[in-house]
């Protein structure tokens, strides 16, 4: 079975903004999923969510695929570099 890819956007890149690749590596057979991080939402949010949120948001999509007994490979972009991290 091949990992599961979990892309891990930057600042300001809502889900949306990946399509095209998540299309691109599932096309070549690899289940995709891009986190929606608290920080980066089409609403706004007072306060802001920060790093600590957006690790809690990571950590919890992680989780779900490791529970599952998937092998994880992590796309990190900008910002999602820190929260993966």
């Amino acid at each position: 079975m091949k990992p599961t890819v979990v892309i891990v956007p930057g600042n300001y890149s809502l889900p949306r903004f990946w399509g095209t690749i998540k299309q691109s590596v599932q096309d070549k057979g690899y289940p995709v999923e891009v986190i929606g991080l608290k920080s980066s939402r089409a609403e706004t949010i007072d306060p802001a969510p920060g790093l600590a949120g957006d690790v809690e948001e990571a950590s919890s999509v992680l989780n779900k695929h490791i529970d599952q007994g998937k092998d994880v490979v992590l796309l990190m972009h900008s910002h999602g570099g820190m929260v993966g991290a």
